[in-house]
């Protein structure tokens, strides 16, 4: 069988998540492809339990940074960009967790739309008793109150970096959203889809 290249990276970024961490990391290790490789960054002045998952785990596909500061989650999210060394990159925060089958859809939907520069897709959101998918929205009135989908979701490095980044001055709440809201303004092309990523 022949190996294929490296897709995409995935980024994970955390500050107080604990045992999530582990296991947001088990779930990229779990994965049906092998076509990604991954980053990890620890925010400055986290908790002690996050900083020891962290410095506990190890991959030849990984990298990790650790801030000795706060610095933010887009700070972070940005870092993790900038160490990517793929053309795609998907981010995930340190208590998500990824389907086994992530990079699978994600690979296959970049190889039928090679054009496209980013992905939207569904997200399987749990805890507080609250389990659902949230399945993308095509409703552009909907961005008044939210993102039209996950706003973690896979995009070119390249779009990104066109796009000037994440808007970060004093820790930003939403720059995901904002980042979004520019993609949406200059008509970029992605695909969403239903399948959970």
């Amino acid at each position: 069988m022949i190996k294929q290249k490296t897709l995409i990276t995935i980024g994970i970024t955390a500050y107080t998540e604990g045992k999530w961490l582990l296991e947001a990391w088990n779930t990229v290790q779990q994965q049906s492809s092998d076509r990604w490789e991954a980053v990890m960054v620890l925010d400055g002045k986290g908790d002690r339990k996050t900083k020891k998952y962290f410095e506990s785990i190890r991959h030849p596909k990984l990298k990790k940074h650790s801030y000795t500061s706060n610095k933010g989650a887009y700070a972070c999210r940005t870092k993790a960009i900038e160490m990517t060394e793929t053309e795609w990159y998907f981010h995930l925060d340190g208590d998500d967790k990824l389907p086994i089958d992530a990079i699978e859809i994600i690979s296959k939907e970049i190889n039928s739309n090679p054009n496209i520069e980013f992905i939207g897709g569904s997200s399987f959101q749990f805890g507080d008793g609250k389990d659902e998918i949230y399945i993308p929205s095509k409703d552009a009135n909907k961005l008044c109150t939210g993102p039209l989908f996950i706003a973690t979701s896979p995009f070119r490095v390249t779009l990104f970096n066109n796009l000037g980044g994440y808007y970060i001055p004093n820790h930003f709440f939403h720059s995901d959203w904002d980042f979004w809201l520019s993609v949406y303004e200059q008509e970029i092309i992605g695909n969403q889809i239903d399948e959970v990523i």
